[in-house]
């Protein structure tokens, strides 16, 4: 059997009833995210706060759930009382027993019409509140653990900031999640953060260059090597999901338009004019370059004379520079030359074509023969 609850009047915050009702009714899956995103349409246009939008939420529904369980309990009462009248007349009371034994609150549904101002006419249960009310839990236990967490939606994922106390879905959601400070991630699931993430990690790049001792950053140039560094990432991660190509393709997808986006990067440098690196050591010498750092060690490595030290100490870049009489000033220009960025680093030797174009002809005109495999790493621009 089905009772239902007749309410003659409507509520007084009815307007949070119909909210939840709305949300419910268009797709019980996405209620979740459907609350918050008026939740936050709440804070901005009447400033009404993450706990105080919720508590309405559950008072409303409290209300409604009251109102069922009500009428379940007078139910149960009045077929208690038949049950009593039936034993003290011994007459058989088996079957209001049953009643009794499978009455259940979702036997009763509520009328929608009167306590919602005739915008619905469906009728609720109490498995319907239910569902609600364990929908509002979802949300806001985490909103009282003043933590950060992400959780899964039907229709996207959404990120509670606890030290905010913010609710973030959609774009904001994939911003929390791949531009964590300290934790910075390709977005491989958010491509139109493509952008932001290239600048982010650029930036991030250029700080870390910063830090090493007697760091001169030449901007096109870093950026330059922060490019090529980025192909290989994406040569990588190709060559990784190959094997998983049915399951990946997507992601595959976002890669080639990470791999174009790095491209145009590349075209809108290469037409900026090429800045000197270490302009300032450059202009104090003038045309003497061969007193600066670069040059002298550039010279032991045109002819064959720093493949002996790197042998006698091991690759030990910081004892060759104490060998050579200035350990801060030189080590860099080793390193970076013996290094997996010697192609693209500001410091190496090889990453500079004219710089070595510079050092055979100083060869050349003193007669002091370059090795071959200082010639081979001449770059091809």
């Amino acid at each position: 059997m089905v009772h239902f609850v007749h309410k003659k009047t409507a509520m007084n915050t009815a307007n949070y009833l119909n909210l939840i009702l709305s949300g419910y009714f268009k797709n019980p899956n996405t209620l979740k995210l459907y609350l918050i995103k008026h939740q936050q349409l709440a804070k901005r246009d009447d400033f009404v706060s993450l706990v105080e939008f919720y508590d309405n939420c559950n008072k409303v529904i409290d209300e409604v759930k009251r109102d069922i369980l009500n009428l379940y309990n007078d139910e149960k009462k009045e077929l208690y009382m038949v049950l009593s009248y039936k034993k003290t007349n011994k007459i058989d009371a088996s079957e209001t027993q049953k009643e009794i034994d499978f009455l259940e609150p979702n036997d009763f549904k509520i009328h929608l019409s009167p306590i919602t101002q005739k915008q619905f006419t469906e009728l609720l249960s109490y498995s319907d509140i239910e569902f609600i009310e364990q929908t509002i839990k979802q949300i806001f236990v985490y909103v009282d653990k003043k933590k950060d967490y992400t959780l899964p939606c039907s229709e996207g994922d959404f990120y509670y900031s606890g030290s905010e106390n913010k609710l973030y879905t959609g774009k904001e959601f994939f911003e929390k999640i791949y531009f964590k400070k300290g934790d910075l991630k390709f977005p491989t699931n958010c491509p139109d953060l493509i952008p932001e993430y290239y600048d982010l990690s650029l930036k991030q790049f250029i700080a870390e260059e910063k830090q090493k001792p007697e760091a001169m950053l030449n901007e096109i140039l870093v950026t330059k090597e922060f490019i090529t560094l980025e192909f290989n990432k994406l040569k990588k991660l190709n060559y990784g999901l190959k094997d998983f190509f049915e399951s990946k393709i997507g992601l595959l997808k976002y890669c080639e338009r990470y791999y174009l986006f790095l491209k145009e990067k590349l075209i809108e440098l290469k037409g900026q004019p090429r800045q000197k690196e270490n302009e300032d050591e450059d202009e104090k010498t003038g045309n003497n370059f061969t007193s600066t750092n670069w040059f002298k060690i550039g010279l032991l490595f045109a002819n064959g004379e720093m493949e002996a030290l790197l042998k006698k100490f091991n690759n030990n870049g910081t004892k060759i520079a104490e060998k050579l009489g200035n350990e801060s000033g030189l080590r860099p220009y080793i390193t970076e030359s013996i290094g997996i960025k010697q192609k693209t680093s500001v410091k190496s030797i090889f990453s500079n074509k004219d710089k070595m174009d510079k050092i055979i002809t100083y060869c050349n005109e003193k007669n002091i023969d370059v090795i071959k495999s200082f010639i081979d790493k001449i770059p091809t621009e």
